[in-house]
């Protein structure tokens, strides 16, 4: 989650994260202007209307050492609550490992 410029402080992080919790995200981590986030595919589908779209695991390349299952990138709506505090959500696509 992006916090939005004009709220990134400790305090509205801090709101973020109680409002995230209190919709079923898992907080993971936080930065200056991020919460990261986990959420299970049914509360995924609740909250987002639909399932994330799954990556089956890529070999190696030529060029790279293959690329783990996970999920494709994709930016979501915010959840009412969080509008205030959040410019946006997006899911992190699995990060293609280098030889």
């Amino acid at each position: 989650m992006l916090l939005r410029e004009e709220v990134r402080n400790r305090a509205s992080i801090e709101q973020a994260r109680e409002i995230a919790s209190a919709l079923g995200f898992d907080c993971t981590a936080e930065g200056a202007a991020t919460v990261s986030v986990r959420l299970n595919q049914d509360r995924f589908q609740t909250l987002f209307g639909k399932l994330p779209a799954f990556l089956e695991e890529q070999e190696p390349g030529p060029f790279d050492a293959g690329t783990p299952a996970g999920f494709q990138e994709q930016e979501l709506a915010v959840p009412e609550p969080l509008r205030e505090l959040v410019a946006s959500i997006s899911v992190v696509p699995p990060a293609t490992r280098l030889k």
